[in-house]
């Protein structure tokens, strides 16, 4: 059960800076299960802030669609914007996580200027 909560938190990590949010809980509230919120039109500058606006099936359906990757996505609790829920398990790996953290990039249409590139630091097991 521990290393699902060191490989949820390091996942975590490689998301948040990814995306360009910030975590919504404390770490000592994360078990194996991590909620992400997603960057809404508001948090990225735009000129197009509709393409950056997809809603809950699209997204779900994309992601699964595309790249092959099953994830929940929910409208956030406070109503504005998307939250992603991802569960970590001794099957999953760092390349699961960077390769959704990618696709987020992708259809959430943020650029290097709006997040972090996706190298991690060298001494976490997900680099």
């Amino acid at each position: 059960m521990s290393s699902n909560r060191n490989t949820a938190l390091e996942s975590r990590a490689v998301l948040l800076d990814a995306l360009g949010v910030k975590a919504p809980s404390p770490e000592s509230m994360i078990g194996s299960l991590v909620a992400i919120p997603l960057p809404t039109p508001s948090d990225v500058a735009s000129d197009s802030d509709t393409d950056r606006d997809p809603d809950v099936s699209s997204l779900q359906q994309t992601l699964r669609g595309t790249y092959g990757i099953e994830v929940p996505v929910f409208p956030s609790v406070d109503g504005h914007g998307l939250t992603i829920r991802i569960s970590l398990q001794a099957y999953n790996d760092a390349d699961q996580v960077r390769q959704l953290a990618s696709a987020l990039q992708s259809l959430l249409h943020l650029t290097p200027s709006d997040a972090i590139p996706l190298t991690g630091p060298t001494n976490s097991p997900l680099s």
